[in-house]
C-alpha cells in the first residue's frame, strides 16, 4: 500500500512540476507591436514644445546635411514656415504642444530614407534623405546603414536652431574590423558627441523659432 501511495504522490508531483513549467501564449502588448515596427524600420520621436505657449511665434523647420564633419552649403533647406498662435483658450487659438519626427522604411530603396515631421494641430511634411554607402572592405555590394538618435533638450531662444533628431551613417572601424555606429544614445545640442566625429555622413532635423 505504501508503494502504491508513493507512486501516486510521485506521479502527481511530476504532473504538477510539468504544468508549472508549461510555456503559455499570452496576449500581445503595445510594446510588442512597437518592437515589431522598429524592427521593420519605423522610429518615432515626440518632443514637448509647450514651453512656447504664451506667445505668438513661427516655427521654421530645417534639415541640415553633414559630410566629413562639415555642413554642406546646399543642405540647409527651408521645409516650411508654420505660424503658430499661442494664447489662452479665451483667445480661441489652438497651439501645438508637441512636434513628432517619425521615420519610415525606404520602400525597398536602399539609397533613400523618409522622415515625417508632424506638428500637433497644424499639419505635417515629409523629408527625403539621400543616403551614402559605407566605405568598407567587408562587403562587395554597396552597404547603406544608418541609425537615428534624438537630441537632448535644448533651451528655447528666438532665432536659435533647435536640433531634434540625428540620422547618421555607420562607418568602418579599421581597429575592430567591423562596420558599426556606437556612441551616445542622446546627442548634445552643441554637436560635441563622439558619434558625430566618426560618422562620415548624417542629417540633423530641427526647427528655428522666429517671431
Amino acid at each position: 500500500m505504501k508503494k502504491v501511495l508513493f507512486a501516486i504522490a510521485l506521479l502527481m508531483g511530476c504532473t504538477f512540476h510539468s504544468y508549472a513549467q508549461e510555456v503559455k501564449r499570452i496576449d500581445a502588448s503595445l510594446q510588442d507591436y512597437v518592437q515589431l515596427l522598429e524592427a521593420e524600420g519605423y522610429k518615432v520621436y515626440p518632443f514637448d514644445i509647450s514651453c512656447l505657449k504664451g506667445g505668438k511665434y513661427t516655427l521654421r523647420f530645417e534639415v541640415k546635411e553633414y559630410a566629413g564633419g562639415q555642413e554642406k552649403e546646399i543642405a540647409s533647406e527651408d521645409y516650411g514656415k508654420w505660424g503658430i498662435a499661442y494664447g489662452s483658450d479665451e483667445d480661441g487659438y489652438e497651439y501645438a504642444g508637441k512636434v513628432t519626427v517619425g521615420f519610415t522604411p525606404g520602400g525597398g530603396a536602399d539609397t533613400v530614407r523618409y522622415a515625417k515631421v508632424m506638428l500637433e494641430n497644424m499639419g505635417h511634411f515629409t523629408v527625403s534623405m539621400k543616403l551614402k554607402p559605407v566605405e568598407n572592405p567587408l562587403y562587395r555590394r554597396p552597404l547603406y546603414r544608418y541609425v537615428a538618435r534624438p537630441f537632448k533638450p535644448s533651451a528655447f531662444e528666438v532665432g536659435k536652431f533647435i536640433p531634434l533628431v540625428l540620422y547618421c551613417s555607420y562607418w568602418y572601424d579599421a581597429k575592430s574590423g567591423i562596420v558599426r555606429a556606437c556612441g551616445e544614445k542622446e546627442i548634445d545640442p552643441l554637436m560635441t558627441a563622439a558619434i558625430l566625429k566618426d560618422s562620415p555622413h548624417y542629417y540633423v532635423i530641427g526647427f528655428r523659432v522666429v517671431e
